[in-house]
């Protein structure tokens, strides 16, 4: 079976997100993913705050202003034999390639508030007709995208993030048992003090039934710890 590649590419070289490492090293079956970038993935937890910190601080400043730049990969010669994967950017100079992208949301294709001059340039790439998919994650980010871009309505397809497909030999499910399960990888932005709140009091209200369970799989903060029956995963 003939392999096809796909080069997979980043806005400032870099990204935070760890879906991208899990498309390198298990790409979907027929595809390989190349990048110039393995590096440039950012897996260590203070880095990444700190990038992440940065990325927002910059947003909010050209929000704060009315401005708006869209957000490109790194412009660079692109191979026009393989397939292009803008992971939450868009391509500088698209001619004679194929490729598509990935978003959490309209609002990452450009740094600061979306102005009428940056959806313009946008529509514009998106458009092409070697622009072949729009991949939003969830259905808020369709609905949000859709409804910002309702042309590009027909090039846009739910795909979640990618995982390793883990196999379990067994699984044994226990009917009188009750499990809860978080799992984040930003505790704070996902709400993850509220979610523990939840699971405690579940636990305290349960708590002769010891198959009452909570678990958290993330970055738990130790105060919450302290205080909480939750198990912690991370």
């Amino acid at each position: 079976m003939d392999i096809k590649k796909v080069e997979l590419h980043f806005p400032l070289k870099v990204s935070d997100s760890s879906y991208y490492r899990n498309l390198i090293d298990y790409p979907p079956t027929g595809f390989e993913y190349v990048s110039t970038y393995k590096s440039g993935l950012i897996e260590n937890t203070i880095k990444r705050g700190m990038f992440r910190t940065l990325k927002a601080g910059v947003r909010r400043a050209l929000s704060s202003l009315s401005m708006s730049i869209p957000l490109y990969a790194k412009s660079k010669k692109f191979s026009p034999d393989n397939i292009h994967h803008f992971a939450h950017c868009l391509p500088k100079n698209s001619k004679g390639i194929n490729f598509f992208l990935d978003i959490e949301g309209y609002w990452q294709l450009a740094v600061g508030a979306l102005t009428p001059s940056s959806r313009k340039k946008i529509l514009q790439i998106l458009s092409q007709d070697n622009c072949k998919g729009i991949l939003p994650w969830t259905t808020y980010s369709y609905n949000n995208f859709v409804k910002e871009f309702p042309e590009l309505e027909h090039k846009t397809t739910i795909i979640r993030p990618a995982v390793p497909l883990m196999q379990l030999e067994k699984r044994v499910f226990d009917p009188n048992s009750f499990m809860m399960l978080y799992v984040a990888r930003d505790f704070k932005l996902k709400n993850g003090e509220y979610a523990c709140n939840i699971m405690d009091t579940f636990i305290k209200d349960y708590k002769t039934n010891k198959k009452v369970q909570g678990d958290v799989i993330g970055n738990i903060p130790n105060k919450i710890k302290k205080k909480s029956h939750i198990g912690d995963m991370e």
